[in-house]
């Protein structure tokens, strides 16, 4: 499912709300008609996991990032996410592959390549709920294309609620809902 709208709107706000980053006092935000503030934390972060649009990428290895959403994740499974995401190709040509010290210290990556990194992440937590944040910003068209091919691909069991300003990504997703007037609403039904 895509929401887009307008740069601004609160795109971003909703993420927080969803990932009660933020608390809500007024209506109900409900996820598999259970309402969200009853999940405890641990039920959600099994449950929702969010590539946000603002990010923070700590010094270690590309392998020890990827650990930090999946500590049991194995070389394939990691492999797969680098894969999906169009990280594979540069990870191979890394000077000590998944071992590669990135940040302050290592490797720098582009703010496209951390985004994806950040995307692998999400893959790897391999939550019923895949929550994305502007998932494509910085891309080029192919690997926008590849990568929002590969995610649906990947994740075919997954809700996928892809945050975007972006009208190159709705033919990506089945459904389209649109933030305006302070309403969530079907694009058709715009105010």
């Amino acid at each position: 499912m895509a929401l887009v709208g307008a740069s601004g709107i609160g795109k971003s706000s909703l993420i927080s709300l969803l990932s009660r980053f933020y608390p809500y006092q007024d209506g109900d935000i409900t996820l598999g008609g259970q309402d969200l503030r009853q999940f405890s934390t641990e039920d959600l972060a099994k449950t929702i996991s969010v590539a946000a649009q603002d990010f923070h990428l700590f010094n270690g290895t590309l392998r020890d990032t990827l650990h930090l959403a999946a500590p049991n994740a194995d070389d394939a499974q990691i492999a797969e996410a680098l894969r999906t995401v169009q990280l594979e190709e540069f990870v191979q040509h890394a000077p000590k592959g998944l071992d590669t010290l990135i940040g302050d210290e290592g490797l720098a990556l582009s703010g496209g390549q951390a985004k994806r990194l950040v995307l692998a992440q999400a893959l790897l937590r391999n939550t019923p709920w895949l929550i994305l944040d502007e998932p494509t910003e910085g891309l080029d068209q192919k690997t926008e294309y590849a990568l929002m091919h590969g995610l649906i691909a990947a994740r075919p069991d997954a809700t996928i609620l892809c945050i975007t300003h972006r009208r190159t990504l709705i033919p990506f997703m089945d459904r389209t809902l649109t933030l305006a007037g302070g309403q969530i609403c079907p694009a058709e039904e715009v105010p």
